[in-house]
């Protein structure tokens, strides 16, 4: 069996909302396409922060259009560039909860 926490948990590198406590900058390393079963894909940024730790983000599609908006719709534009994320409430499936948000 496969947990949300296996996938999603800090300890396998994706960031999640619990991670950030302040507003916090990256560089753009590398990314990534994650396939899911119902036949959707999420593009995946490999950031660093200033100590070189390497931190996986799953980008929904609102903060994927934030960082088309900001540097182009070609994603391979975005690397070495700099992204912070902060967390914000959001609604999801009627329950308020923390979501990671490029800033």
């Amino acid at each position: 069996m496969v947990s949300v926490e296996m996938v999603y948990g800090s300890e396998f590198g994706y960031l999640k909302a619990s991670d950030i406590v302040k507003p916090t900058s990256y560089k753009i390393s590398r990314y990534y396409i994650l396939p899911f079963d119902d036949n959707k894909r999420k593009v995946v940024l490999v950031l660093k922060d200033e100590k070189s730790q390497e931190a996986h983000f799953v980008l929904n599609k609102t903060n994927a259009f934030k960082l088309a908006d900001r540097y182009g719709q070609e994603i391979n534009n975005w690397l070495g560039r700099d992204v912070t994320l902060s967390t914000t409430s959001v609604t999801f499936n009627g329950k308020e909860m923390k979501a990671l948000s490029v800033v």
